[in-house]
């Protein structure tokens, strides 16, 4: 049974991470299995203080994370620290794998038959591209470095017979369908709203992208994230208030309702 495993992490501003010499641990699961899916969240709450209100030096924060009792960070399990967090740990969240990628498509049941990628930091591209040529009719890749797509452009084109779309902007793909799904971290590539084709999908691969923005000018165009998913299943409770991201997401489902 497949296993898909967000952990969270946030900071408790009160607590000390030791008592004596006994570390201080407040970990929470809570797992539910739907459609042979089993969902595990895993909340992680770290101190503020090593001890008493003494600040964390960087080698006992060190020796706290590595007795924490939670999985590490895979294909599968996905770490959304919060602020807070993101600057005690120094370090925000990673693009999506293509197992949550394949993931999300199932979960949204999102049917397509052209595929664009926007490349981006930490995003295996090929691999996406060699897992969806035998069922798409169209392949493209939006690059910086187009020189590289060269020997995967002619291996698919000898095994499957089309070319894959090399581009260098939004602007210049080939796609003339009616189901495009775009593949994209934050870099965009110079899209805007009237350039993605109506009736498109666009699937963001990290959490931290502007595009949504974007998507909500666009005509009936789709926007997916993890982001969308957990707050669907109100583990994603660390938006501060000030945030405008949930007003922005009511105006894209309603720009997108069809």
């Amino acid at each position: 049974m497949e296993t898909m495993t967000v952990v969270f992490f946030y900071v408790s501003s009160h607590a000390s991470g030791r008592k004596k010499r006994k570390w201080c641990y407040d970990v929470r699961r809570e797992n539910t299995i739907e459609e042979n899916i089993v969902f595990s969240r895993i909340q992680v709450f770290l101190p503020l203080f090593e001890k008493g209100k003494k600040r964390w030096t960087g080698k006992a924060l060190s020796t706290y994370l590595d007795g924490l009792d939670i999985p590490q960070e895979s294909r599968n399990v996905y770490y959304v620290p919060d602020e807070e967090a993101a600057c005690m740990l120094e370090r925000g969240t990673e693009p999506l794998s293509l197992e949550w990628i394949l993931f999300l498509l199932a979960y949204y049941h999102l049917d397509f038959d052209g595929l664009l990628i926007l490349q981006d930091r930490e995003m295996d591209a090929e691999e996406m591209i060699r897992h969806f040529a035998p069922v798409t009719k169209y392949l493209g890749v939006i690059t910086k470095q187009p020189e590289k797509w060269q020997d995967v452009a002619e291996e698919l084109s000898e095994e499957y017979g089309f070319l894959l779309d090399v581009v260098t902007e939004f602007g210049g793909h080939h796609y003339r369908g009616e189901k495009l799904l775009v593949v994209a971290g934050r870099e965009n590539y110079q899209v805007s709203p009237d350039l993605i084709p109506e009736g498109s999908m666009w699937l963001s691969t990290d959490i931290g992208s502007e595009n949504r923005k974007i998507c909500a000018g666009a005509h009936k165009v789709a926007y997916f994230d993890i982001k969308r998913f957990l707050r669907e299943r109100n583990w994603y409770k660390w938006i501060k208030k000030s945030d405008t991201l949930l007003d922005t997401d009511l105006k894209i489902q309603y720009n997108n309702t069809r």
